[in-house]
């Protein structure tokens, strides 16, 4: 968490020069509502919880 920007960089190389990714399709605007939030919250506790799984 510390240098999130390089932990990503690949990720992000194989996004826009290979896949040629729009970022514009993910920017959520007016579309993010508190229940979007809520929904968003929800996912990212299951996904945190997933990777999470192999340290206890």
């Amino acid at each position: 968490m510390d240098d999130v920007n390089n932990t990503y960089v690949e990720l992000s190389v194989l996004h826009s020069e290979r896949l040629h990714v729009d970022p514009d399709n993910f920017r959520m605007g007016r579309g993010f509502t508190p229940d979007v939030q809520a929904a968003w919250q929800r996912f990212l506790t299951v996904v945190v919880s997933a990777l999470g799984r192999q340290y206890y």
